[in-house]
């Protein structure tokens, strides 16, 4: 397991600076038998969500923070109907995160 992409990292490049993201997932971690070895994101907050984010991220020092994040995908052909659901509604955890890329 890696903690080295928190969900503040992946707040800062699909919210801040609006990238797409590239997820590839640790080999056989649960992220990657739910949706493959790869996926290209958008994170999805709801109101709470986006308002912790942002507050993590401005303070100082930053705060990083690891566990589920939501996303919609932007490959649709990548995922079925029941996975991109599955990730709209529970996501993936940070910490089946091989490697990330910004698009």
């Amino acid at each position: 397991m890696s903690n080295s992409f928190s969900k503040e990292y992946l707040f800062e490049l699909s919210t801040i600076k609006g990238r797409a993201i590239e997820v590839i997932f640790i080999p056989n971690s649960d992220g990657f038998k739910k949706y493959g070895s790869r996926i290209v994101i958008e994170t999805l907050y709801e109101d709470v969500e986006l308002e912790l984010m942002r507050n993590n991220y401005h303070s100082n020092p930053p705060i990083n923070t690891f566990g589920m994040v939501r996303a919609i995908v932007l490959d649709k052909v990548s995922l079925s109907e029941h996975q991109r659901n599955e990730l709209m509604n529970t996501g993936f955890n940070t910490n089946d995160i091989f490697e990330i890329r910004h698009l």
